[in-house]
């Protein structure tokens, strides 16, 4: 059975090694030391899975979770303890899982594991709900839903959700319909009513005043500027 392709996207070559240890017998890694390297490489490597830290030099590490993201490519981020900030946005432009640094290996084997398909490992339920939200953020989701999903209670879901993501299941909801409308805006001729319903919104005045509360602009003037 051929391996699939592992690009790691760390300066840290101790734990690049621990990585490679770890995953070798699975996967054919490849190792960059900085973004931009990655960011050429995603494509001509046909990398299946894409680990980066984002705590590397540069601004280019989300831009390697967009391009894997434009590509179908799941990405692990690895976001620095202290900045809760930076994994979100990483979550938001795209990465599958994020891992708190200092790394524990085995989270990170078992996330690995789980976004390549390995039928052996189960997801736990709060990523569960976070894959159900979205896959269907476009439809009304309510509570009970995830937590039939998730096989999990309220209370434990809004706690462990917020603890992990940094914010309520809301508003993480609202900042992915958020993300999906505007590469909407920016990619497609839908008018903009369409997009609003296209991402789960019945009331078109109620979406453009979200819209203008999180980017600052109105759909429209957003559209007008990206052309």
């Amino acid at each position: 059975m051929e391996k699939k392709r592992l690009l790691v996207c760390d300066d840290n070559a101790q734990f690049v090694g621990s990585i490679n240890s770890a995953m070798g017998t699975k996967f054919d890694m490849s190792w960059m030391q900085n973004p931009i390297n990655a960011l050429d490489s995603i494509r001509s490597l046909k990398a299946d899975i894409v680990i980066i830290n984002l705590s590397l030099k540069g601004d280019g590490c989300i831009s390697v979770i967009r391009e894997a993201k434009k590509w179908s490519i799941p990405t692990i981020a690895i976001a620095p303890s202290s900045t809760e900030e930076l994994a979100i946005e990483a979550l938001n432009s795209g990465a599958s899982y994020y891992i708190k640094d200092p790394i524990d290996l085995e989270e990170l084997t078992t996330a690995v594991g789980k976004i390549s398909g390995d039928p052996s490992i189960e997801m736990d339920p709060i990523e569960k709900v976070r894959f159900y939200l979205l896959e269907n953020y476009m439809n009304k989701i309510r509570i009970n839903d995830l937590c039939t999903a998730a096989k999990i209670s309220r209370q434990k879901l809004f706690y462990h959700f917020k603890k992990r993501y940094g914010k309520g299941i809301k508003s993480f909801l609202r900042g992915i319909k958020m993300e999906k409308s505007q590469d909407l805006l920016i990619r497609s001729n839908l008018p903009v009513y369409k997009i609003a319903k296209a991402v789960g919104y019945n009331h078109f005045g109620y979406f453009c005043r979200e819209f203008k509360k999180n980017f600052g602009v109105t759909p429209s003037e957003m559209r007008k500027k990206a052309a």
